[in-house]
Parts: structure tokens; C-alpha cells; sequence
């Protein structure tokens, strides 16, 4: 979207507060842990500290839900819980292919967390979300292509994968795009957040 020509102070004065706003947000959601208890947590190395493990496909369990009118079919919510009994952590963004596309979601880059953390820590029993925004030509589900969304963990370095790929029902819609130019959000502890990504791509 072009930016438009901004002829008053006042314009400009709104557009920087929504940025602070926008930064505020990702500060928090990088910030804090999703434990939702506002106690801080130690520091790696420090006594008493723990090691947290990043989160393997049996430690989660991941759905999606369509974000637009029925039918529409282009904005979707990855929800990841975590169903084990010890804290984990989710790394960057997850590797998604659409249906029966071959090449992978691109990354939403404005999503990274500030202050560039590649992680979040999830509590048990805590959520973090994905936004996931199809892109590209429509195509109608034939019967014979998988009507599902395969998710992949990353582990600690980027693009490597952390144990089997997660397949997800494709929800709330008859159509698919091509999955050359869809795009996926970092996992971030603010749904709202998220999806505020793809809403403005």
C-alpha cells in the first residue's frame, strides 16, 4: 500500500502513535513468557535456572480457524497449546505448506519480536498464535487434494526442523491459493497482534 501524502501535523502525530502502539505490543508479547503469573523468570546461566527444551510435535497441539466470512477463506489463526507438563519453546515462525503446495509460507518480517528474540516460552497449558495469510491465485478444493494445512516446528537454528511435521484441517473454506506467496507470522503470545499482520499486508 502506498503511504499517503501527509499535509498536517496532526496526520503525522497519528500515524507515529499507531507505530508506538504496534511496538509497545510486540515489546510485551516478546517480553513476557506466556505463564500469565507476571512473575519474572531467571536468567539462563543463573542459579536456579533452567533449561528449557524447545517444544517437539508430541509436546503441542496445534489448530487453525479461519479469520474472514464464510467461504472467504484468506486469513487463518494457527493456535499452538502446550499439552506437556513442563515449560517449552516455540522458535521464529512455523513452516507451513498449504494443501498439497510444495513451497513453504514465506515469513511476515515485520513480525520478529523486538528485541529480536527467537523464541517464546510456553507454559503448560498456555497458547501462542501464528497468523497465516493465503496469497495468490484461488483455486477450488478438488475431492482428491488433501484439505489440510502441514505444520512444521523450527528447532534452535533457523530453518531446521524439530521432530515430525503436525497436519491440521484446512478450515471454513472451499477454495485454496496456490501457496506461492502466502506468508506466515512469528508465533507470538497476542492473538490480536498476530492476525494484526496479515490484516495490513
Amino acid at each position: 500500500m502506498n503511504p499517503a501524502t501527509r499535509t498536517s501535523r496532526g496526520g503525522w502525530k497519528s500515524c507515529l502513535l499507531g507505530a508506538a502502539t504496534v511496538t509497545a505490543l510486540l515489546t510485551s508479547a516478546a517480553c513476557s513468557p506466556s505463564g500469565g503469573d507476571g512473575k519474572p523468570t531467571a536468567r539462563p546461566g543463573a542459579p536456579g535456572a533452567t533449561a528449557v527444551a524447545a517444544c517437539a510435535p508430541v509436546d503441542v497441539s496445534i489448530i487453525a480457524s479461519a479469520q474472514d466470512q464464510e467461504g472467504d477463506g484468506l486469513h487463518f489463526l494457527l493456535t499452538l497449546t502446550n499439552t506437556s507438563e513442563k515449560p517449552c519453546k516455540v522458535f521464529r515462525y512455523p513452516l507451513v505448506l498449504i494443501a498439497d503446495s510444495q513451497r513453504l509460507s514465506t515469513e511476515v518480517k515485520d513480525s520478529t519480536p523486538i528485541p529480536w528474540t527467537a523464541y517464546e516460552t510456553i507454559a503448560p497449558g498456555k497458547q501462542t498464535y501464528a497468523a497465516l495469510l493465503q496469497r495468490g491465485s484461488m483455486d477450488v478444493l478438488q475431492p482428491e487434494t488433501e484439505r489440510t494445512i502441514t505444520v512444521q516446528l523450527q528447532d534452535t537454528d533457523p530453518g531446521s526442523r524439530k521432530g515430525e511435521s503436525i497436519k491440521i484441517d484446512f478450515p471454513g473454506t472451499s477454495y485454496v491459493c496456490e501457496g506461492d506467496f502466502s506468508q506466515i507470522t512469528h508465533w507470538m503470545t497476542s492473538a490480536d497482534l498476530a492476525l494484526h499482520f496479515i490484516n495490513t499486508s
